[in-house]
C-alpha cells in the first residue's frame, strides 16, 4: 500500500506534468477546444432532446438512454480525436522547438518523462470529462441512468484515452515533425476503428466470390472483439440489456456470449496492459538519445 502511495506522490509531483499543465493553459488554444468540445456535445445532446421528446405527447421513456449513450459515444469520438493529436507532439515538438536537449540532460528518466507527457494530456481528458458534467446532468434529471453506471463508463473512457494518447506518443518519438507523428497516429486509430470494419467487408466478399461459401474468420474475428466501436457497443448491451455486440459478432462466425463478462471489462483491463508497454517503448526509444 505505501508503494502504490509513494508511486502516486511521483506521479503527482512529475516536473514535466507541471511544466506542461502550466503551458497548456497559458495557451488560447486550449480554451477553445475545450469550447468546441462543450459546444458539440451540447448541441448533440439538445438535437436528441429535441427529437426523441417530439415524437411523444407526454414523456418518452427512452430518451434518458438513448441521449446518455449518444453523449457518451460523441465524447468518446471527441477524445479519439483530440488526445492523439495533443500527445502526437509531445516529444517531435520538443525536437522543433529545439528544447528537446535540454529535457534529456535533467536527472529525470526517460520513464518518468513519457509518463508525465500522457499524465499531462490524460489531465485535460479528466477536465474535459468535468466540464461535461453539466451536459450529463440534463439525463440525470430525466433518470434511468445510475450514478455508477456513468462512474464505469467514464473509467473506461480513460482507460481507453491513455491508450490512444500513448500511441500518439509513441509516434511522436519514432518521427521527427509533428505534423506527421499527428497523420500515423490518425491513421492507426482510423484503421484500429473503422479499417478493421472495412476489412472484415472486404474478405467476407472475396470469400464468398471464390469459394462461394461463408468462411468463419476467425483470427479476424478475434480480433475484431477488441475493436473499440464493438466495445462501445458491448458496454451498451451491458447496461440496456440489449445483446447487438453479440449478434454482430455471430454473423461474422465468432459465438460467444456472457452474461456478467463483457467485451468492454476485457478491453477496459487490455488498454492499461497496452498503455504500460507503449509507454515503455516510447521512453527506450529516447533512451539512446541521453547516451549520445
Amino acid at each position: 500500500m505505501t508503494k502504490i502511495k509513494n508511486k502516486i506522490l511521483s506521479y503527482a509531483n512529475n516536473p514535466i506534468v507541471k511544466r506542461e499543465i502550466k503551458q497548456t493553459f497559458r495557451k488560447a488554444k486550449i480554451f477553445w477546444i475545450l469550447a468546441v468540445y462543450l459546444f458539440a456535445l451540447a448541441g448533440i445532446s439538445f438535437m436528441v432532446l429535441t427529437s426523441l421528446s417530439g415524437t411523444y405527447d407526454g414523456y418518452n421513456p427512452m430518451l434518458p438512454s438513448v441521449m446518455y449513450f449518444v453523449i457518451l459515444g460523441m465524447q468518446m469520438l471527441l477524445l479519439t480525436v483530440i488526445t492523439p493529436i495533443s500527445t502526437s507532439t509531445a516529444i517531435s515538438g520538443e525536437k522543433e522547438r529545439q528544447t528537446f536537449d535540454l529535457l534529456i540532460i535533467t536527472k529525470t528518466s526517460m520513464y518518468d518523462i513519457i509518463m508525465g507527457k500522457l499524465l499531462s494530456s490524460l489531465m485535460i481528458t479528466v477536465i474535459m470529462i468535468i466540464l461535461s458534467m453539466p451536459v450529463y446532468a440534463v439525463v440525470f434529471y430525466y433518470g434511468g441512468v445510475s450514478v455508477i453506471q456513468f462512474l464505469l463508463n467514464q473509467v473506461y473512457l480513460l482507460c481507453y484515452t491513455s491508450m490512444v494518447g500513448s500511441l500518439g506518443i509513441v509516434f511522436s518519438t519514432v518521427m521527427r515533425k509533428s505534423t506527421a507523428a499527428s497523420t500515423a497516429t490518425i491513421a492507426l486509430i482510423f484503421a484500429m476503428t473503422i479499417g478493421v470494419w472495412i476489412a472484415i467487408g472486404m474478405l467476407g466478399v472475396m470469400t464468398f466470390a471464390l469459394t462461394q461459401s461463408e468462411v468463419p474468420l476467425k483470427i479476424v474475428c478475434t480480433l475484431f472483439m477488441f475493436n473499440p466501436i464493438i466495445s462501445f457497443i458491448s458496454m451498451v448491451d451491458s447496461q440496456m440489456g440489449t445483446n447487438a455486440s453479440w449478434e454482430i459478432l455471430d454473423e461474422i462466425g465468432y459465438t460467444f456470449e456472457n452474461d456478467v463478462i463483457y467485451f468492454w471489462h476485457i478491453n477496459m483491463l487490455l488498454y492499461c496492459v497496452i498503455t504500460h508497454f507503449l509507454v515503455k517503448f516510447a521512453a527506450k526509444r529516447i533512451a539512446p538519445m541521453r547516451k549520445k
